[in-house]
């Protein structure tokens, strides 16, 4: 009767398929459409560039502090991501194509960073959580390297192991940019509301074995252990975020990894240090703020070089419980 019908592969529109449900399980690869999980298996299945846009059909499902918004319960692990050119994007529009906001307002303490008062932008309170379950992107081993991978504004909750890992990108020369994570909230829900520790995420995001990653604008903490992890990752950016509140080091930057920039962030709280930085890890760190870290037994405080090769510029330490710089290990 002259109806137009059309299909997107990209598009999300409703909080289903946390549990893994499957309604059509006659047909292999198609499990909820409109779901997270759906645009995540449509990605790794077709080649080319995939962008997910979240235009939910149903009313938000959660609300705090005068705001609403969408929450995906995630009972089961997400896939993993492992094709290249995909962007898992949080931004809510309606059907016309304009942007909702039904999550008014920011998250983080803001004010200024380092030497130079840098200002630390706030992270606009998110659309869309993911609660249960981290994104895990991957290389699949059958030689498709997922390049060009994209995750920005989501709130990530009870995620178990990590809210993010992004593992073996390397095995193919840098690209520009090559993984970009930017206006995420990582260990509370999308609202000012500070965790009780511990909580059900043991490290925020983990980077092994990437090129040139960039994570900026995103407020992650409350986690049992780092917030931030970098293994055997190199020419990673890291800037305009704010990292707090663990049971143990805020940020780890690990043997292997080098030629960080660490640049116009806040690093506060944590049982240990704010960044423990091992042998040889070629970083720079400029214009931070490192504050209220450690608690004082053993080994806490500011920044721990445990060797030679990284930049300590223009950073502003206080208040934390040991010394703001160590120096250890072999020189």
């Amino acid at each position: 009767p002259n109806v137009d019908f059309g299909f997107s592969f990209n598009a999300v529109t409703n909080t289903l398929a946390g549990d893994g449900r499957d309604d059509d399980g006659g047909a292999a690869g198609r499990i909820v459409q409109g779901s997270l999980r759906q645009f995540m298996t449509n990605a790794n299945a077709l080649s080319g560039a995939n962008t997910m846009r979240f235009v939910p059909a149903e009313p938000t499902n959660a609300t705090g502090d005068g705001g609403n918004w969408w929450r995906i319960d995630a009972t089961v692990a997400l896939p993993p991501l492992n094709d290249a050119d995909t962007t898992v994007d949080g931004t809510a529009y309606d059907p016309t194509g304009a942007t909702r906001n039904d999550n008014p307002g920011a998250v983080g303490t803001g004010g200024t960073v380092g030497v130079d008062g840098i200002p630390l932008t706030q992270v606009p309170r998110s659309e869309l959580q993911i609660d249960g379950s981290g994104l895990v992107i991957i290389d699949d081993g059958g030689g498709v390297i997922p390049h060009r991978t994209t995750v920005r504004a989501l709130s990530i909750t009870e995620a178990g192991s990590q809210a993010i890992r992004v593992n073996n990108i390397s095995q193919v020369a840098p690209v520009a940019d090559d993984i970009v994570l930017e206006d995420l909230i990582i260990g509370m829900p999308p609202f000012w509301q500070p965790q009780t520790l511990p909580t059900g995420t043991s490290t925020g995001i983990h980077l092994n074995a990437t090129n040139r990653a960039v994570l900026r604008d995103s407020l992650i903490g409350w986690t049992n252990g780092r917030t931030l992890n970098l293994e055997t990752s190199t020419d990673a950016v890291i800037s305009g975020s704010e990292f707090r509140d663990t049971n143990e080091d805020v940020i780890d930057i690990y043997e292997g990894s080098s030629g960080t920039l660490f640049e116009n962030n806040r690093v506060s709280g944590g049982l240990n240090w704010a960044m423990d930085i091992t042998v040889n890890s070629n970083t720079t760190l400029r214009n931070n703020t490192i504050d209220s870290a450690g608690d004082g037994v053993g080994q806490t405080g500011g920044v721990r070089l445990l060797g030679p090769g990284s930049t300590i510029d223009r950073n502003v330490f206080s208040n934390n419980n040991g010394p703001a710089i160590a120096i250890a290990g072999t020189m």
